[in-house]
């Protein structure tokens, strides 16, 4: 378990910094796990003498600008009132970029509210500023957002690469830091939403979307300089193809992909002007590689972490690789890190840390000296020992196959059997990972055992792994489910009385489908944003999207007239009748992924077949999560459900609670 450090090194901690929260009898409230940290965001100077920090308070902030050595306050530089702080960051040792949010647009039709944000460049000690493209008024008043800086260009002091639409085309443009002239350097499509560039600062890839932003095609420039496609992917596979650093030559690439005839995902150096792969840096034999270390600054390609049940850090310099184990042993197994930033010449650099009980902080820490110290906790009204213990848990599906899932138990909770819920996770080509969560946590805190299960057809465990789910929706991804249950009351862990199934999206879907298709195994279910009928949702993606999208729909869900009939006796809104315990349905009007249909469909049924239903419609939210306000709602319509039916204090014997009889045959 990760040790709470903030707790230890709390003396050391400067003034102008962030507190830490006092240990309290009371479970942490609704407003405790939404609450963060009024310290936005750090960053170094490049020479690492300095640190920046912005400081959010109510709608406007201020930047401290800090010396690193001693933490003694230089300079603060007050933001306007409208200004609302984003990110802080470097472009060289003098000068700073603060993005900040200067207003709202609201599209009429549909009622969705962008944020509006821009790019200040300023002195250290807040004089000369300017916004960046100040010289671009029509990009001014046409795009909702310019604060997003492509490249910081080390080798040009004087300018930043920023993405901006001019003419309906994403364009990639040099932006002078002192003047905020901005100069288009390459031109982008309809459909760009992005771009990277290599150790030069040129253009070496360039990143496409649909129109519901669910595919990703990516794009290189061949040796002739014309633009070429290099990958085309949905946008929860990227690692499939993803560019992830510049690698040691002009045109050539480190990239996270999983090339044909691979199972599981790599490092490998990619030569985007002849569109091959030219060797391997780095694979796992058991899972796949999540991601990669990269200087923030150069994007210089510094290693690659796993989470094969733990996060496991590997990098190429063993300097920093013995330092890593160095924090490795003092945060604990447990723990997962990554360095945010670091001056260039390394030895000062940001790191974020948390744990599967532990919420996680931000520390600032001096390589020469081996000295660490906090900067501020993630989120300052939560104490580590309010929060429930995890471990990994194995288990053998009915057939065999091994999967993983994380157990998270009340603080200071007996051997059981608990009050359980089973929370399968969204996607469903994603994972759960064990590190913190903070739905499991806050479920834990009400008293419930909490398991999130990597059923088959999760990510993250090769290809084979994820595509053993395709078409199996309501079954065997379900039934591995059902097998976890059975593994955690054969463990005396889970009281098989007492159960809920909650998810969001594919797990608001896999909690339909337990009451519906195994109504015995639960007493409540609860659906965010889930899926209830399966022809419905493959008829909806299939008509909004394009081929790769439907061909991806149609292998792992199903074809809508090949598969007709599976996919009827797989969706819960046609066995409503099935289903006996109460149901809590929670969904946002404006969701595109999941649309609100699909649980209008099913508070509709459960009504029709006189079940016991609640529902709750966020309006103006899209797929969760949501805003703080809609977040607190969610929150306390769950405690109340489960308050209602699956309190922690065992029923009597016998008793039948809340659940619905079966319908007369």
């Amino acid at each position: 378990m990760m040790r709470n450090m903030l707790a230890a090194l709390a003396g050391a901690a400067i003034a102008c910094l962030s507190s830490l929260a006092p240990a309290a009898a009371e479970p942490p409230s609704i407003a405790n796990f939404l609450e963060q940290t009024p310290l936005v965001d750090f960053a170094l100077s490049p020479d690492g003498e300095r640190l920046a920090v912005l400081v959010k308070r109510d709608n406007s902030g201020r930047v401290n600008v800090l010396n690193s050595r001693t933490r003694a306050v230089e300079h603060t530089i007050q933001l306007a009132n409208d200004m609302r702080p984003v990110w802080v960051a470097w472009a060289n040792d003098e000068r700073l970029l603060v993005a900040v949010i200067v207003g709202q647009f609201q599209i009429t039709a549909t009622r969705i509210t962008f944020p509006v944000a821009r790019v200040l460049a300023l002195n250290s000690d807040g004089q000369n500023v300017t916004t960046l493209f100040e010289n671009q008024s029509r990009m001014l008043r046409s795009n909702f957002n310019l604060a997003v800086v492509t490249d910081i260009l080390p080798d040009d002091p004087q300018h930043v690469l920023m993405p901006g639409y001019r003419g309906g085309d994403l364009d990639l443009w040099r932006v002078n830091v002192y003047t905020g002239a901005a100069e288009r350097v390459a031109t982008g499509s309809p459909n760009t939403y992005a771009w990277r560039t290599d150790a030069a600062g040129a253009p070496a890839f360039r990143y496409d979307t649909n129109r519901r932003g669910t595919v990703v095609t990516i794009y290189a420039p061949d040796a002739t300089g014309n633009w070429r496609r290099v990958a085309r992917v949905r946008e929860e596979d990227l690692p499939e193809f993803e560019p992830v650093a510049d690698g040691p030559e002009a045109g050539v690439s480190y990239v996270l992909a999983r090339p044909e005839g691979a199972d599981r995902t790599g490092v490998y150096l990619y030569d985007g002007r002849q569109g091959q792969f030219i060797s391997t840096v780095a694979s796992d034999p058991r899972v796949d590689i999540a991601g990669v270390f990269v200087n923030p600054r150069t994007s210089e390609y510094l290693g690659y972490f796993t989470f094969d049940d733990v996060y496991r850090a590997y990098f190429t310099d063993s300097r920093i690789q013995s330092h890593m184990n160095g924090l490795r042993r003092f945060f604990g197994e447990d723990a997962s890190f990554d360095i945010l930033d670091m001056s260039d010449d390394r030895r000062m650099w940001i790191i974020s840390a948390l744990g599967p009980s532990d919420p996680g902080a931000l520390y600032l820490y001096d390589r020469e000296r081996t000295h660490i110290e906090p900067l501020t906790p993630f989120h300052p009204s939560l104490a580590a020992e309010q929060l429930g213990a995890s471990r990994v848990v194995r288990y053998a599906a009915r057939d065999g196959a091994e999967i993983t899932g994380y157990l998270t138990l009340p603080a200071g909770a007996g051997a059981g059997p608990h009050p359980l819920i089973l929370m399968p996770h969204g996607g469903p080509e994603t994972r759960d990972l064990f590190t913190y969560d903070r739905d499991a946590q806050f479920l834990a805190t009400r008293g419930y055992a909490v398991f999130r299960p990597n059923f088959r057809g999760s990510s993250g465990y090769g290809r084979a792994f994820a595509e053993a789910g395709y078409g199996e929706w309501g079954g065997r991804m379900q039934d591995d489910l059902t097998d976890a249950l059975a593994h955690l009351v054969a463990a005396g862990v889970a009281d098989p009385a007492r159960v809920c199934i909650m998810g969001y999206s594919y797990g608001g879907y896999a909690a339909l489908a337990g009451a519906a298709f195994t109504p015995d195994a639960y007493r409540c279910a609860i659906s965010i944003a889930g899926v209830s009928d399966l022809i419905e949702q493959a008829r909806y993606v299939i008509r909004e999207g394009d081929d790769e999208e439907d061909d991806y729909i149609r292998r792992s869900i199903g074809d809508p007239r090949a598969d007709r009939a599976r996919l009827e006796a797989r969706s819960p809104a046609l066995h409503a009748a099935s289903i006996r315990v109460p149901v809590l349905l929670l969904h946002g009007d404006q969701d595109s992924i999941v649309p609100v249909a699909q649980s209008r469909r099913m508070e509709r049924a459960l009504r029709q077949a006189g079940r016991d239903v609640r529902y709750i419609e966020a309006a103006g939210e899209g797929h969760p999560y949501w805003s703080d306000e809609e977040m607190t709602r969610l929150y306390t319509e769950v405690e109340a459900f489960l308050a209602r039916h699956l309190p922690v204090a065992a029923p009597d014997a016998g008793a039948a609670g809340d659940q619905v009889p079966a319908p007369e045959q």
